[in-house]
């Protein structure tokens, strides 16, 4: 009979399965006795084992090349951008490129979900809400909020190294680690794995200000950057204790953004009212209820003024939230909006919505990035389309605007200088139209360029070029959809091969986006994405960006 094998030397065997050949090497026995110790510390977690970037790159069924080339060219696996902030001021984001997203979702996935943040924290932490962060603080004498000054970047290598170190890592793989989770030296803002990582750095601040609340029994909890404690009046001579041990554990305080709140007051925890009981509040109760009740009375169809292809989807979210919070007031209206009839609204939502999935669709190919048009500094300025503007009167503008004017119309072949020219002819040309913003027409109106308009304008603080190809969903009478499609499609692939000129392809239209033609350009992009060590830029002004463009266009440039 054989003899049972004891724990130790079951998880021998399992490590010794860990051991990948060709990825892990021959290990020495004092090497191997080393890693078994790591091994066996990371089995009592359950996080799992990894041995080098080679052996991560295996199991994250990574290209271990790619991921050599991020860890030394950082830059090349972040897109910076900036967005405004409620104060005014911006805020930078690092989003990872698709590749790094994928691994930053591994490593938060497999090891940072499954390390303890505490009871405090609740932003960003599965199974904790706005809501459950609020309840901790009902019906309290006073409630102080206090904000952590640039809570992201304000978390070094360091720290986060020591985060993976501590579960468990040997010092090479931590280091790693943490070399693929912060960019510049600290946490990227648009990294999957930040919000979690921020939690654990943090939570040594979490045991700080709990153990002082819990000695002066005060209530603590904590959303991402947003700190707040309850309790009684007595915690008005608390609060600069509080500061105080903020400011000495790694973190900075946002005094712009200390509040401290009375009873007497509405008292709002994460934009929750704490008063007697976690609730949306007065003003936000009754803006929910006047949006079913405008459904209701004039159909989704009227309602969705802004055409949004997930208006249906957005209006059921929002009371989902709600519904967490305050059932008893939002159950009835969900299920009244259950029973109205949607069909009508999903026949006009049809076409928009695969549209937005076609675009969605191309936004995941790699290494290509989708650049919203008012991102651009051409159309920065053009204000979202006011309520009601999409009249019956508009509608038949934008649906007979044509890529370029008759020659007949126009009456002369080259036309750089049209823009000068106020007729109302003009306005069904979309170059005409948007040569207004790009300050030219790109000389034709007329004839087979490789793109329609190419001009400069800068994104992201840097001049680009962008080459606008147009396609309008007014055909001629001798041309089909088929011919149009085709067009597109072959000056795309004309276009991309001048990639040396051009920074960014732009596709235009007064339609939406059809199966047929993304399956098409799908094809091309990726193709010409392959072997790409920089993002490929794109933008789509489709029907629903037309409609802003137009609208802007009319009210700052033609009386008619």
């Amino acid at each position: 009979m054989t003899e049972k094998l004891t724990k130790n030397e079951r998880l021998k065997v399992l490590f010794d399965d860990r051991i990948e050949e060709g990825v892990v090497p021959k290990l020495s026995e004092e090497d191997y006795n080393k890693e078994f110790k790591y091994f066996t510390q990371l089995k009592s977690k359950k996080l799992p084992y990894i041995y080098d970037i080679d052996h991560f790159c295996k199991l994250t069924n990574s290209s271990s090349k790619q991921v050599k080339f991020f860890l030394s060219n950082k830059e090349k696996a972040y897109a910076t951008f900036k967005v405004p902030k409620k104060s005014g001021d911006f805020r930078e984001i690092n989003a990872p490129s698709k590749k790094m997203k994928i691994i930053q979702r591994w490593i938060l996935d497999k090891i940072l979900y499954k390390l303890n943040p505490g009871n405090y924290a609740h932003g960003f932490i599965p199974g904790k809400t706005i809501y459950t962060n609020a309840k901790a603080h009902v019906n309290k004498d006073l409630v102080l909020g206090i904000d952590i000054k640039d809570f992201f970047p304000s978390i070094k290598f360091v720290a986060v190294y020591d985060v993976f170190k501590f579960a468990g890592y040997t010092a090479r793989v931590a280091r790693q680690l943490a070399e693929l989770c912060t960019y510049h030296w600290k946490l990227p803002q648009g990294a999957p794995t930040s919000p979690m990582l921020a939690n654990l750095v943090a939570l040594n601040l979490d045991k700080k200000i709990s153990q002082y609340c819990i000695r002066e029994n005060f209530e603590y909890s904590r959303y991402a950057d947003d700190i707040t404690i309850s309790g009684s009046y007595n915690l008005a001579m608390h609060k600069e204790i509080i500061i105080k041990i903020i400011n000495e554990n790694g973190f900075e305080v946002n005094y712009k953004k200390v509040r401290m709140v009375s009873k007497g007051s509405r008292q709002k925890v994460t934009g929750l009212v704490v008063n007697d009981k976690v609730g949306m509040g007065r003003t936000k109760k009754k803006t929910l209820r006047a949006i079913v009740h405008n459904i209701l009375m004039n159909g989704p169809v009227f309602e969705n003024r802004d055409n949004d292809p997930f208006f249906r989807e957005r209006i059921f979210g929002y009371l989902g939230c709600a519904n967490a919070i305050d059932p008893e007031f939002t159950s009835p209206l969900i299920d009244s909006l259950k029973k109205i009839d949607w069909s009508e609204y999903e026949e006009c939502i049809k076409e928009i919505k695969e549209s937005e999935i076609n675009v969605n669709h191309i936004k995941r190919i790699n290494k290509v990035l989708l650049v919203k048009f008012d991102e651009l500094g051409f159309f920065r300025k053009i204000a979202e389309l006011p309520e009601g503007a999409f009249s019956e009167e508009f509608k038949t503008k934008l649906e007979s605007l044509q890529e370029k004017c008759d020659v007949k119309i126009h009456g002369v072949e080259a036309c750089s200088d049209c823009l000068d020219v106020k007729k109302v002819i003009y306005n069904k040309c979309m170059k005409y139209v948007l040569g207004h913003y790009t300050g030219t027409t790109g000389g034709h109106h007329h004839g087979h360029e490789i793109y329609d308009m190419k001009a400069l304008t800068d994104y992201n603080g840097e001049n680009i070029t962008v080459a606008f190809l147009m396609k309008s969903a007014n055909k001629p009478a001798k041309e089909n959809n088929s011919n149009k499609e085709n067009s597109l499609v072959v000056q795309t692939l004309d276009c991309t091969d001048y990639n040396d000129s051009i920074n960014l392809i732009s596709i235009v239209s007064n339609n939406n986006l059809s199966n047929k033609s993304c399956e098409r350009l799908e094809k091309i992009i990726k193709g010409m994405s392959k072997g790409k060590e920089k993002e490929q830029l794109y933008c789509f002004i489709m029907k629903k960006e037309m409609k802003r463009i137009l609208y802007d266009f009319y009210k700052n440039y033609q009386s008619s």
